[in-house]
């Protein structure tokens, strides 16, 4: 279905509209089912649902939202008693800006240099908050015993809501609040989250380099992302070397955090890596994935086809019986005038001998048949039976009412009737 015109082009603007209807956070599930569909619908090389230019989402604003006592109940020796100043606070929240909108940072030194010192301080809390909670785990098994007691407490509060809130998912800002901040970098989940953020970033700007240019043609990129404009010398080898180092640095962090933090660093190398293989088949003005088979494979595949196709064989006529009979003779009025090769009609006595076997002298079943196994249950073998009575038994017809096979072998098999009506009849001179 090609999505620039006809029945794909209507089919791509009507999921587009029903999208933009539908809200973000309470129809979350049934947005996702439409972008599947869409998926589903199209090549994986339509280019309608990327983001060719490489616009950055600068609405996706982050609020800083100062201390405020009276607006949460917080114990206020614990809120006095914070690691971190206000500056910091806000030096933290600042990277969001860089998050959102890497180009603020790119041709301005000034910029830069800010993103580099707010980076550099960020990633010193984590590091000690790393070794504050190395600490507290090699400090005794009381602690161990009580961490432990709180994580299957905390379990168990979660599988007793995972049934309710499984369908319902809802995507917030960050709680930039001053109150809660020595409390979310505490939190390794939050803590993951932003250098998960910082390595995207870093990916970003080593896709900026003078090398990376000229590898990926930076003649074929400019069609697609306008930003280059901007960077046409691409990324400094200053600033280069400083992405390289503290990318180091934040994987070194990333594997240091427990638990589990080599395979959550495992997992994220393995992310970005395919994503840097779509960031450049995306720069690359998004190439067919697909390779063009030649005339030799498109007729090897098309044999390999008609190898399990009867429509390769000129001698079927599509039909077993009249391939049978084309394959017998060329003429088939000499298979017609051979009596011994011509298939002829069963007497009714012999056709109906199956379910006599089946039936006791009254017609009813005898013992031991079961009802799939009878003859009667079998629409083709009643149909068959009544045209082969219509030849020679037509007088049962007139005698019983509502006849069945049952009844038409009791008349003809235990009663004795024979076919003399109708064979007298088919003798008078009108049917000569």
């Amino acid at each position: 279905m090609l999505p620039s015109k006809g029945k794909g082009l209507v089919l791509l603007r009507f999921c587009n509209d029903l999208l933009r209807r539908l809200s973000k956070t309470k129809h979350t599930v049934f947005c996702g089912r439409i972008l599947l569909f869409l998926t589903a619908a199209y090549p994986l090389t339509e280019r309608s649902g990327v983001n060719l230019r490489g616009d950055f989402n600068t609405d996706n604003t982050t609020v800083v939202v100062e201390g405020d006592d009276s607006a949460m109940d917080i114990d206020s020796k614990s809120a006095a008693a914070s690691n971190y100043d206000s500056k910091f606070h806000k030096t933290f929240w600042s990277l969001q800006h860089y998050f959102s909108n890497p180009l603020l940072a790119l041709g301005n030194p000034f910029e830069w240099k800010k993103m580099e010192t707010a980076v550099e301080a960020v990633l010193r809390v984590f590091d000690a908050e790393n070794d504050a909670e190395s600490k507290k785990m090699g400090s005794g098994s009381t602690g161990d015993s009580a961490r432990k007691r709180k994580l299957d407490s905390g379990s168990n509060s979660k599988k007793s809501t995972s049934l309710k809130t499984q369908d319902e998912y809802f995507f917030p800002k960050f709680l930039t609040s001053r109150n809660l901040f020595d409390l979310q970098l505490k939190d390794i989940s939050f803590r993951r989250q932003i250098m998960v953020q910082m390595l995207i970033i870093f990916q970003f700007y080593i896709g900026l380099t003078k090398q990376a240019l000229e590898s990926t043609g930076a003649a074929g990129v400019k069609k697609s992302l306008h930003f280059l404009d901007s960077v046409k010398s691409g990324l400094s080898e200053e600033n280069e070397a400083w992405v390289n180092q503290t990318r180091s640095r934040v994987v070194k962090i990333l594997e240091q955090t427990s638990p589990h933090g080599r395979r959550f660093l495992t997992t994220l190398t393995t992310v970005i890596t395919h994503e840097a293989n779509w960031i450049k088949w995306k720069a690359e003005s998004c190439p067919n994935f697909e390779k063009s088979l030649s005339e030799a494979d498109k007729l090897e595949v098309r044999k390999r086809f008609l190898e399990h196709s009867q429509a390769i064989d000129k001698g079927f006529t599509g039909s077993d019986a009249m391939n049978i009979l084309k394959m017998a003779e060329t003429n088939p009025s000499i298979i017609l005038q051979d009596p011994l090769r011509r298939a002829a009609v069963k007497p009714l006595e012999e056709f109906l001998e199956p379910l006599a076997e089946q039936l006791n002298e009254d017609g009813t079943v005898a013992d031991g048949v079961e009802d799939e196994y009878l003859h009667s249950k079998d629409k083709t073998y009643n149909w068959r039976a009544y045209r082969t009575a219509l030849l020679s038994h037509f007088h049962i017809f007139k005698e019983v009412d509502n006849i069945d096979t049952q009844k038409m072998v009791k008349k003809v098999k235990f009663s004795g009737t024979s076919s003399a009506p109708a064979a007298a009849s088919a003798a008078t001179p009108e049917n000569k």
